[in-house]
């Protein structure tokens, strides 16, 4: 609109099209490359943190097909 831009910007997960992370950037059209900067800085520092989580709550969720597995795996959490 205008002098204004909308960046939407989404990461899902493709195993299970789960959304791990989503953020809206409004600017001016000059400020482009600062929104590609604001992006790259939000995704480094935040969606390996979120991927972790989620992963974490899968694992959570999921029923265990071997419990001596299962549980090897919460000791190692």
């Amino acid at each position: 609109s205008g002098a204004r831009v909308r960046v939407s910007a989404h990461l899902t997960r493709c195993d299970d099209n789960r959304q791990v992370w989503s953020e809206n950037y409004d600017r001016l059209i000059e400020d482009i490359f600062d929104i590609q900067t604001d992006i790259a800085r939000t995704v480094t520092g935040t969606v390996v943190g979120r991927i972790a989580a989620a992963d974490f709550e899968r694992i959570r969720s999921d029923r265990p097909q071997n419990l001596s597995s299962y549980d090897l795996v919460l000791k190692g959490l």
